[in-house]
């Protein structure tokens, strides 16, 4: 008897085989097309049947991979939380100057921009959501951490009392703030109201960043 291994026997090696990487990018393909048609038509009035249009894919193949329309939703938003974090990392801390609050914000622009569909879409869900999604809940507290990792007014939202509770709403507030802000800066880019915009959020930004009720906090 042949001493040679046969192929379904055979010990796999952790590397993804064809079917994989095609399942993988299937899957992808309908995440991105999902996203743009949420972002161009809105989450609500957007379809599974336009989202298998523009993926070329089918209903059945849509199922394979997500149970419904709002676990295409979550994806999305969980796939957007690490880019959204690393962004929001690099607003230096403890005390940047209005200048360097600025230009953070300009640079944010650039994110926004980039981030666009993403952003527009976890926005809208937000504003019409009667209660967070968690999925949602868990970005906005990841944004308002890895600002806290450098700076000490955002880090006041770990605070016990009345002051923790104050310093979470400006934070949010804040969040809210710089989004618009990108949001109206890119749809103005380069024109004086675009510029006026960032100008204005800066200076919302940078009175919470160093009010000192809140600037002697440590994120841990």
């Amino acid at each position: 008897m042949s001493s040679a291994v046969r192929p379904e026997a055979t010990k796999r090696t952790g590397r993804p085989n064809l079917r994989d990487a095609q399942k993988a990018y299937t899957r992808v393909l309908i995440r991105d097309s999902a996203r743009e048609l949420f972002h161009a038509n809105g989450y609500h009035a957007t379809t599974i049947d336009q989202i298998v249009m523009a993926a070329g894919a089918s209903r059945q193949t849509f199922y394979l991979h997500f149970a419904d329309k709002e676990d295409v939703l979550r994806e999305i938003i969980v796939d957007y939380r690490p880019r959204a974090v690393a962004q929001m990392e690099t607003l230096y801390g403890p005390s940047p100057s209005m200048a360097e609050v600025r230009l953070w914000l300009v640079e944010f622009k650039r994110f926004f921009m980039r981030e666009k569909a993403s952003i527009v879409v976890a926005n809208e869900i937000g504003a019409t959501a009667t209660t967070l999604p968690p999925y949602l809940r868990e970005v906005i507290d990841a944004i308002i951490e890895a600002f806290g990792r450098n700076l000490p007014s955002f880090a006041a939202v770990r605070r016990a009392g009345a002051i923790g509770l104050e310093a979470r709403a400006r934070a949010e507030l804040a969040n809210v703030e710089i989004f618009w802000a990108g949001h109206v800066a890119a749809r103005n880019d380069g024109l004086p109201y675009g510029e006026a915009v960032l100008t204005a959020a800066a200076a919302s930004l940078h009175a919470f960043i160093h009010d000192p009720r809140f600037a002697g906090s440590k994120l841990n």
